[in-house]
């Protein structure tokens, strides 16, 4: 009768440590599981941080943008103000360097008539 209980025992044991080997592998299983679970939604997490961040990105460089074409415009139409003034002068250059030789032209020759 030990005998059998003896065996039985070793035979529960046997049974015991099997089941715990496979719980164990289980719960192994089990984890790596949450640990990926919780990896891919740090994953998503960081993408969408990310998508937000592109996002942002992209309409600080549409502010940016819209804020150095205004600014090219106006420099442009000042530009274009200020050789129009200069074309003036040129041309105000001229016609008093013109007044100039005519007067001169005149006060040579009212001087040579003397």
């Amino acid at each position: 009768y030990v005998e059998d209980l003896e065996e039985r025992e070793k035979k529960f044991q046997e049974f015991k440590d099997r089941e715990m080997k496979m719980i164990r592998s289980e719960k192994k299983q089990f984890e790596m599981t949450q640990l990926s679970s919780k990896q891919r939604a740090a994953k998503l997490e960081l993408v969408d941080n990310l998508t937000e961040r592109v996002a942002s990105l992209e309409e600080e460089l549409t502010r940016k943008e819209e804020r150095w074409n205004a600014t090219f415009s106006r420099l442009k139409n000042k530009a274009e103000t200020k050789e129009k003034e200069c074309e003036e002068l040129h041309q105000q250059i001229t016609v008093l360097e013109q007044e100039k030789i005519a007067l001169w032209e005149k006060e040579v020759i009212r001087t040579s008539n003397r």
